[in-house]
């Protein structure tokens, strides 16, 4: 059991490298607060050639955060010297030991080799990067988050006063206003989120995940604890975030979809909710 309770994700030690030319310094708070609930961090480092002009803004986030800044010149042009560094050094700490989740910040698919070696060695590997990578890299990580899907550190201080404000704009609404204030209110809900989403793409999209779940998962009676679905829903999808979905919280999108999935009310432990997949027709049933 002591074994097993190393792969726990709380338990987790955490090496995390950033691909500084790759990544905005704007976005490395937010990823430090999101590894925060993946385990602890023992190693954290950032690669570029900190030299360079379009380098500069990150001297702020190293007096910031414990990064230890990585320097590379790079003697060739054309040839990103601090992707090899990068790759060397996570290589040596792989081999090394001391670490069991590898968290590689970019959005760079020269890093897809070294995410699958570090798979072939038994490490867990989270990908953070922007909506443009390469789906090869993506697919590499047993769970990558869109950096543009992290909420804001600042939008999570200011969210909870928000919903207070449109109050006196709808006493004083007209017809026409009142259209207008219907249209701001999806804003309200953004206030945790970092990209706007369809509520019906979003839907459609998060029922056709969960229905894949339900196709995926073994039980017979269809029972699933939530760190289960987590885990199932990340592997049918790496990129799996509920704020892909419009929803802060995998329970949120649980609660949208109660014909796929229910909760049962009861719960594993202390916090660990359990779920139930409901019976799903057979095809061709469902225009019976």
């Amino acid at each position: 059991m002591a074994e097993q309770n190393k792969t726990v994700v709380p338990e987790s030690r955490l090496a995390i490298f950033i691909d500084a030319e790759n990544t905005s310094p704007e976005a490395v708070g937010k990823v430090i607060v999101s590894c925060a609930s993946l385990g602890r961090t023992n190693i954290l480092r950032a690669y570029g050639d900190w030299t360079i002009d379009s380098l500069k803004s990150w001297r702020g986030i190293f007096s910031e955060y414990p990064i230890t800044p990585v320097q590379q010149f790079h003697y060739v042009s054309g040839k990103n010297s601090s992707d090899s560094a990068m790759n060397i050094e996570a290589m040596d700490i792989m081999h090394h030991g001391g670490v069991d989740t590898f968290v590689l910040v970019t959005s760079d698919s020269d890093f897809t080799r070294l995410a699958t070696r570090a798979r072939e060695e038994g490490l867990q590997v989270v990908g953070f990067g922007k909506k443009t990578t390469v789906q090869s890299f993506v697919r590499a990580c047993h769970q990558f988050i869109y950096l543009e899907n992290l909420p804001s550190l600042e939008q999570k201080i200011e969210g909870p006063p928000e919903p207070e404000s449109p109050k006196p704009k709808r006493k004083k609404a007209t017809t026409s206003k009142v259209t207008s204030s219907e249209e701001q209110q999806p804003e309200l809900g953004e206030v945790s989120l970092a990209v706007k989403i369809s509520p019906i793409d979003a839907m459609a999209s998060g029922r056709e995940l969960l229905l894949k779940a339900a196709q995926a998962w073994p039980s017979e009676d269809g029972v699933i604890t939530g760190s289960q679905l987590g885990f199932l829903l990340r592997r049918l999808d790496p990129g799996f975030s509920p704020y892909n979905y419009g929803v802060a919280k995998m329970s949120d999108l649980v609660t949208l979809h109660p014909d796929v999935i229910k909760p049962t009310g009861k719960r594993s432990g202390l916090s660990d909710p359990f779920y139930r997949f409901e019976p799903q027709p057979l095809p061709g049933e469902e225009s019976k």
